[in-house]
């Protein structure tokens, strides 16, 4: 990124919620899309209702099922995955895009949401528990 600056060229920002932000985005009269990019058995254990499960690495090709029209508002459990899911929408030209700092990790400490199991992700969503499938 440094070099890429430093020689002129442009460059994009997404916008960033707080758990607060998106609480109140979500439960408001605006439309939008709500992205949870998280994988199947993270999407399972709780969602945010209305959430489009989209995982992170299939939005490659599934952003075509999105409204590039309406705000996106992109989502995983930390906001790591989210943040990459939400600059490849930019590429696809997505003019509005946000991501929600500290995902729903964040969200459930806010208190709008179930605990969210912890993950990590080296090469891929797995439960922090060796034992869980």
């Amino acid at each position: 990124m440094v070099a890429w600056v430093k020689s002129g060229q442009t460059t994009e920002h997404l916008d960033l919620l707080s758990a607060e932000e998106l609480y109140h985005r979500i439960t408001g009269h605006e439309k939008l899309a709500l992205i949870d990019v998280r994988s199947a058995g993270e999407y399972g254990s709780y969602h945010i209702d209305g959430a489009l499960h989209i995982p992170a690495p299939d939005l490659r090709t599934r952003h075509a099922e999105l409204d590039p029209a309406l705000p996106a508002i992109v989502l995983c459990s930390t906001g790591n995955r989210s943040s990459l899911a939400a600059s490849l929408l930019k590429q696809r030209g997505f003019p509005r895009v946000a991501n929600v700092a500290g995902g729903m990790t964040g969200y459930s400490a806010a208190g709008h949401a179930p605990e969210c199991p912890l993950y990590f992700v080296p090469h891929g969503p797995r439960l922090a528990d060796p034992n869980t499938p």
